[in-house]
């Protein structure tokens, strides 16, 4: 097996518990911020952006998290 399919498979079995261990803690960091915004009457516009933004960060620490383990392993 190559380098890179070592890599991969690695990765392959890896990723899914981090991403669905963020994704747990990011729907209770959105449900939070939603009901924060809620109570101060944000407008929709600001809701959406501001999720967007913490989901975008979440998904670049789950593949920053997964290569970071990759790392640790092979180098």
């Amino acid at each position: 097996m190559t380098k890179n399919q070592e890599h991969w498979v690695y990765a392959q079995s890896i990723a899914p518990d981090i991403f669905i261990s963020l994704g747990k803690i990011l729907g209770v960091i959105e449900i939070a911020i939603i009901a924060l915004m809620y109570l101060f009457h944000a407008p929709i516009h600001a809701a959406l952006g501001v999720g967007g933004f913490a989901g975008l960060c979440f998904l670049l620490l789950g593949f920053y998290k997964t290569d970071s383990e990759i790392e640790k392993k092979f180098m």
